[in-house]
């Protein structure tokens, strides 16, 4: 698998849910709160569109970081995720493989996520169309 994934080796992250946060701040937009502290990092791939519009939603592993650029990352993993019925692909960045309790987080993470979306969903009469589908995960590339 390591030869033939089809995924970028790094992405320009922008944080907009330091770890610990509640608060997505969306311009022009109703800001997204959140009762539970974000576990990570969270934000979104600088330079890119995902079918919502949005900026590709990108988990940081690590520390605590300000809101605002945090640099370029290797990508590590990936969460299928999709939401409205289309991918919206989590992607994972971090300067190491993710250890079995990050992956566990994470994929704890999104699947709560996904069935809040699909609760969401029933509770305005319509069929759930969003949730986590899978992830892998694997250690940077060289020179990344």
């Amino acid at each position: 698998m390591e030869a033939s994934r089809p995924d970028p080796a790094q992405l320009e992250v922008l944080i907009e849910v330091p770890r610990g946060g509640h608060t997505k701040p969306r311009p022009g937009r109703p800001t997204l709160r959140s009762p539970l502290p974000c576990p990570f990092n969270y934000g979104g791939a600088l330079h890119t569109r995902g079918p919502d519009g949005d900026l590709v939603d990108v988990v940081l592993l690590g520390p605590a970081r300000p809101r605002g650029p945090a640099g370029a990352w290797p990508v590590v993993g990936r969460v299928d995720f999709w939401d409205a019925g289309r991918p919206d692909p989590k992607w994972i960045c971090a300067d190491h493989r993710p250890s079995p309790a990050e992956q566990a987080l994470i994929w704890a993470f999104f699947r709560a996520y996904g069935l809040a979306k699909a609760a969401r969903d029933l509770a305005r009469g319509r069929a759930p169309e969003s949730g986590a589908r899978g992830m892998a995960v694997w250690a940077p590339r060289a020179g990344a």
